[in-house]
């Protein structure tokens, strides 16, 4: 999975991609953003498979999670997209029970935040254990690969959100 890609759409409103004339950015972060995910960069993807294809046989039969080693929070991944994109935004913890919806009921296109509130680390040990190989792009070098995208593509306005409004409305906070 390349970062965010899997949204095109609806990525940008809360990933902070959005350029510095639309004002002040709130961006809601359930529980402080205290959840920890795992990432990768599509192109390290491609080369971890040729890895595996180039590994004897003792990768066959074998599971293998394809992460660059360390697990980022949500926050984190905020703080890093903010200085990709040279902004300051106003970081709004929510608690998890106030969001005003269930976290199965998660939907890209109407989003507070653009993951779900759940811990999704995957180690990719094992894959450096049997091919050598380590993902190459950290964080915010992906960020940076996907900012330049989004800024090239045209369509800069900003989204809003019926769920983020909602809850930007319950905290007293100004919308997009």
């Amino acid at each position: 999975m390349q970062l965010s890609r899997v949204n095109r759409r609806h990525d940008e409103s809360t990933c902070i991609w959005r350029h510095p004339l639309h004002g002040p950015l709130s961006i809601l972060l359930t529980n402080g953003g205290d959840v920890i995910y795992s990432f990768v960069y599509a192109g390290d993807v491609a080369q971890a498979l040729i890895a595996l294809i180039r590994a004897d046989r003792k990768v066959d039969g074998q599971a293998f999670n394809i992460t660059i080693p360390q697990g980022t929070t949500a926050r984190g991944f905020v703080e890093a997209c903010a200085v990709v994109a040279g902004r300051t935004p106003r970081l709004l913890s929510v608690p998890l029970g106030e969001l005003g919806y269930a976290m199965a009921d998660f939907d890209l296109k109407d989003l507070s935040f653009p993951f779900p509130h759940f811990h999704f680390f995957a180690g990719s040990a094992k894959l450096r254990e049997f091919t050598g190989f380590t993902p190459r792009h950290t964080v915010p070098a992906m960020l940076k690969i996907y900012h330049d995208w989004w800024l090239q593509r045209g369509d800069l306005a900003p989204r809003a959100y019926p769920r983020e409004q909602a809850l930007l409305r319950r905290l007293g906070t100004p919308g997009r």
